[in-house]
């Protein structure tokens, strides 16, 4: 069963919402293959897939104008784009996350202390942060993961920029104590 990214069904009711409806069941299996060689992961291909999706309806009058090869190609194109950018971002993620656990760990403890240290506050970090409630995991995970200011933030959770610096501030402390109970 075909299933339709939230972006385009959350489009206003008119012609570009048909279009990129019928854009998006044309091309569908091309836009997952494209992505599934990248990633290969289910997750990671639907979220690709989504946000090429939101670059396509950004361009739409483009897309509108483009004949089938053209277009296709433009998709794959767009598609390819948007996987390369989560890959780039999945991995500045990954080296942010062991900036953080690497500044948090005493620097006179030796290589194997470092790395039980490390493996061990990791795990309490992601515990800690499974627990947060979802605003507070929601912003900081979007200040910390997506590099996001506290305006983008404050517009994609509908919430105040106060709001937001409150919940990451509320978000950090948490993990801290539980990562760190006894400071």
């Amino acid at each position: 069963m075909l299933i339709i990214p939230m972006v385009i069904t959350l489009m206003p009711e008119g012609d570009d919402k048909a279009f990129m409806d019928t854009l998006y069941r044309n091309h569908h299996r091309l836009m997952l293959f494209v992505a599934w060689k990248y990633v290969r992961d289910k997750a990671a291909v639907e979220d690709i897939t989504s946000e090429s999706c939101v670059v396509l309806m950004e361009r739409i009058l483009k897309l509108k104008e483009l004949e089938c090869n053209a277009l296709k190609a433009y998709i794959v194109s767009v598609v390819r784009s948007t996987a390369i950018n989560y890959i780039k971002h999945e991995n500045s993620m990954a080296q942010r996350w062991e900036k953080m656990i690497d500044e948090a760990i005493p620097v006179a403890a030796s290589e194997v202390e470092k790395r039980i240290v490390l493996e061990e506050d990791l795990r309490n970090t992601h515990a800690a942060i499974d627990l947060l409630p979802e605003k507070e995991r929601m912003a900081l995970q979007m200040k910390v993961t997506m590099d996001m200011n506290y305006k983008d933030i404050a517009q994609a959770v509908g919430i105040s920029e106060t709001s937001v610096h409150k919940y990451i501030t509320r978000a950090r402390e948490k993990i801290r104590k539980s990562v760190y109970p006894e400071e």
